[in-house]
């Protein structure tokens, strides 16, 4: 929403200030139209201060090398979001080994955790998950819901705050949860 007005709100100097805008698109002095932005404050975090939290944590707490990152690539939220993960996570001495869609028409969670499980016995290395699912936009979170029923626990999984929702806290099996770090 703040990016469509964005341009509005700094030709008339209106201020805008968002709750909720985090993407790093809107960080810096200029947008990327090269006009500069003097008119927009958020009183969030962006998504770099989130991202970085989720690797140290991934990294040093869980002990995780590889990531798996599933995410909706025409959401600005979760793009800007995978970017910051993916920097800092490699930056750290970390590896991305996949990315997947969380949108994709024929998404299937329980093809996609084998297919990492397949991954994992061949490496012999364990792959965190890190799900971005939009701000409910699309179906982006119902299938990161049905990601974390199919992983069964058996990933360590990082997420956005977007996964923070009661749809998730809907999952009866509370077990399915213990390795998700939000």
């Amino acid at each position: 929403m703040t990016l469509a007005v964005i341009n509005t709100y700094q030709d008339n100097q209106l201020v805008l200030i968002s709750a909720g805008t985090t993407t790093e698109e809107l960080s810096g002095k200029a947008l990327r139209s090269g006009k500069l932005k003097d008119v927009f404050f958020r009183t969030v975090p962006n998504v770099a201060v989130h991202a970085q939290s989720l690797v140290d944590y991934l990294s040093n707490q869980a002990g995780q090398k590889q990531v798996a990152i599933l995410y909706n690539h025409s959401s600005p939220y979760t793009y800007s979001f995978k970017e910051e993960f993916t920097k800092a996570f490699q930056d750290n001495g970390g590896k991305v080994v996949k990315q997947y869609s969380l949108t994709d028409s024929e998404f299937n969670a329980k093809k996609i955790i084998e297919e990492l499980r397949q991954q994992k016995l061949r490496q012999q290395e364990e792959i965190a998950l890190v799900l971005l699912p939009d701000g409910q936009v699309t179906n982006s979170l119902d299938n990161a819901i049905e990601v974390i029923k199919a992983n069964n626990n058996s990933n360590w999984i990082g997420a956005s705050w977007s996964l923070y929702s009661p749809k998730t806290l809907a999952i009866a099996d509370f077990k399915l949860l213990e390795k998700l770090v939000l």
